[in-house]
């Protein structure tokens, strides 16, 4: 038993934990789950292979080499519909998805017919590449490369459009976790038909598209789908024939009930108006927190849930208020703009003039001189 073997092991068993828990978990959208498990099914196929030959079985090696290679089909239509479904409108019969998995059951049953009558699946024949198998690589070829490409085509669309998908926090890491997904599976798919046809056939080692090599790849992707579950917990809902996509209530542990958030948001208001710690350039929650009283958790809470803002965003919002003031207010007309900036707690130029412009939509000068003149 080695470390390869460990890891191994342990990728195949959170990938079986993985599908349980998708598919036994109460969700408001079973299907994207079905297919998220569809997806994850296929990725464990591969590694279960290589266990099943470490420990010399040799009829489940036979039937999982089956299932390892028309397995692969079900990898980009799983991975389609489970983005489609997930972050764009349902505007689809679920029953046509069907016709998505139809190129795997062609494939699996091509495979069972090649092995009954050549035995050659469980088997292959070294040297010449025979020719089911160049069948079945571009096959494979043409139909992963087409899922591939309107997969990252729904994520970039994802990525512009907003008006109609919601994402509450961390989108962005969310978008991007999604198209390296794409791009790990992409690499193992390719490395994988590299390595059969230029190392099997042709005698030319590829160091990176060896099977350890590939199969370390879908580990990793099946690590990256449990930390996408855990970080990013998403319950789907539909309003208005639109999907909103949510992440799970973050605050549901939290020991503040409703009256409560509402007196400490009255504290902490009270307290920035009278106080005004924002004009501290290196304020921190904690620091805060401590002032008022409360946790810094619970004081995250009271931001993000009463002002819809993360804590930066928020002290920032004062801190352009206190500038607006000061910037009008005659006794402070010797002083500069940038010096002002400081005062209200800007820690430098550049983080004050963009803060300020995406909050007014105006520059700091613009500000200045057009409220100037009203005056």
């Amino acid at each position: 038993m080695n470390w390869w073997y460990i890891l191994l092991v342990i990728g195949l068993t959170q990938g079986i934990f993985l599908i349980l828990v998708i598919l036994t978990v109460q969700k408001m959208n079973v299907i994207i789950n079905r297919y998220l498990a569809i997806l994850i099914f296929a990725i464990v196929t591969p590694i279960a292979l290589e266990l099943a030959i470490w420990h010399n079985l040799f009829q489940l090696s036979k039937i999982l080499r089956l299932l390892a290679i028309a397995s692969v089909m079900l990898i980009g239509p799983s991975l389609y519909l489970y983005y489609k479904l997930t972050i764009r409108p349902i505007n689809s019969n679920k029953k046509n998805h069907l016709l998505h998995f139809f190129p795997f059951f062609l494939l699996f049953i091509f495979l069972i017919i090649i092995e009954s009558n050549f035995n050659s699946v469980s088997h292959p024949p070294a040297g010449k590449l025979p020719w089911y198998v160049a069948i079945a690589e571009v096959f494979k070829l043409i139909h992963l490369s087409s899922y591939f490409i309107i997969s990252f085509y729904v994520l970039n669309k994802f990525s512009q459009k907003k008006d109609h998908i919601l994402f509450e926090g961390h989108s962005k890491t969310i978008l991007l976790c999604g198209r390296l997904l794409l791009l790990l599976l992409s690499g193992s798919v390719i490395f994988s038909g590299l390595f059969l046809v230029f190392d099997k056939y042709m005698n030319i080692e590829l160091l990176i598209g060896n099977p350890s090599f590939i199969k370390l790849l879908l580990v990793i992707c099946i690590y990256l789908l449990a930390f996408m579950a855990i970080r990013f917990p998403i319950v789907v809902v539909t309003e208005r024939d639109n999907l909103i996509v949510k992440r799970a209530p973050k605050y549901n542990s939290s020991t503040l009930n409703k009256e409560e958030v509402k007196e400490w948001k009255s504290i902490l208001l009270s307290y920035l108006y009278h106080e005004k710690p924002y004009l501290d350039d290196k304020l921190k929650i904690e620091h805060l927190a401590k002032a008022i009283g409360i946790s810094s958790r619970n004081l995250s809470q009271i931001v993000n849930q009463e002002f819809g803002k993360q804590f930066k965003d928020f002290i920032n919002y004062f801190r352009v208020e206190e500038f607006k003031k000061r910037i009008l207010d005659p006794t402070e007309s010797n002083k500069t703009i940038l010096a002002i900036a400081y005062e209200s707690g800007f820690s430098s130029k550049a983080s004050f003039n963009r803060i300020f412009k995406s909050l007014t939509s105006v520059t700091p000068k613009e500000y200045k001189n057009s409220n100037s003149l009203t005056k």
